[in-house]
């Protein structure tokens, strides 16, 4: 049928209540943006939604999509226990992926009733008000930021193969290097970096996204480009208009939350 809406995400932990708790004043712009985003959500009128991780195999230039009936998010790692919710599958695009499969060598499909929290947090967040639309899990790979852009143009394909609305969210944290207490330490240049990635969305720049340097993402620790450049490939048909609903990084970690339709 047709492309509903995209959103681009964070999935930092802190931002759900049972791990961030006191943490979570830190976050109340993300917090009132998520909020936003799934309003926006609801009113695209979307049937499905894809989910698009950076958290894929650093050994592989595969793509893998999760096709399991069911699913559910798992913060064992993050010391929670209880919080477990469940999420179902879409037939349809399950069969189309399966078929793409069959057609290109980089498509690996698997079967895992186990989110990964990139996908899990998002998801949580867009759903907390809300009945949950059926998800097809993406993990993205190692792959060129050309070859995520490749792909997301087969995406493309199926969204408008299928009778369905297809609303395609981007899971991505920008730079983890911004200020000098940053998990992950400081690069000074890691705020203009953002800043940039920010101005060349709201620009429809999205070649030069695509030319950014394997060693300036690594340098600013990003942790989403590759998910972004699968949404624009999904948007390499048509213009689009790109909304910020926030931007910060409170804890060195930059967090985006914008919608392009």
């Amino acid at each position: 049928m047709s492309y509903a809406t995209g959103m681009i995400l964070p999935h930092q932990p802190l931002l759900l209540e049972s791990i961030g708790k006191t943490h979570r004043k830190g976050l109340e712009k993300t917090l009132t943006a998520m909020v936003l985003a799934a309003q926006h959500l609801h009113a695209s009128l979307a049937d499905v939604l894809m989910i698009l991780s950076p958290h894929g195999s650093l050994m592989s230039h595969h793509f893998f999509v999760n096709i399991n009936s069911r699913y559910q998010t798992d913060y064992a790692s993050f010391g929670n226990y209880s919080d477990k919710k469940t999420y179902k599958t879409d037939i349809e695009l399950v069969n189309a992926f399966t078929r793409m499969a069959g057609e290109q060598e980089n498509i690996t499909i698997i079967s895992d009733n186990t989110l990964d929290y990139a996908i899990s947090i998002p998801l949580d967040l867009l759903f907390q008000l809300q009945k949950p639309l059926p998800i097809i899990p993406i993990n993205t790979c190692m792959a060129s930021l050309q070859q995520h852009y490749e792909f997301g143009i087969k995406l493309q394909e199926i969204v408008h193969s299928t009778n369905k609305r297809v609303a395609i969210l981007a899971s991505a944290d920008l730079s983890h290097k911004l200020t000098p207490d940053a998990p992950a330490g400081y690069n000074q240049e890691a705020v203009a970096f953002d800043e940039e990635i920010i101005n060349m969305l709201q620009r429809q720049e999205t070649q030069k996204i695509l030319e950014l340097h394997e060693e300036t993402l690594q340098d600013v620790g990003e942790c989403g480009l590759r998910p972004i450049a699968v949404l624009l490939g999904c948007l390499a048909a048509s213009s689009y208009s790109f909304e910020r609903f926030s931007y910060e990084y409170p804890f060195g970690i930059g967090h985006l939350v914008a919608e392009l339709r």
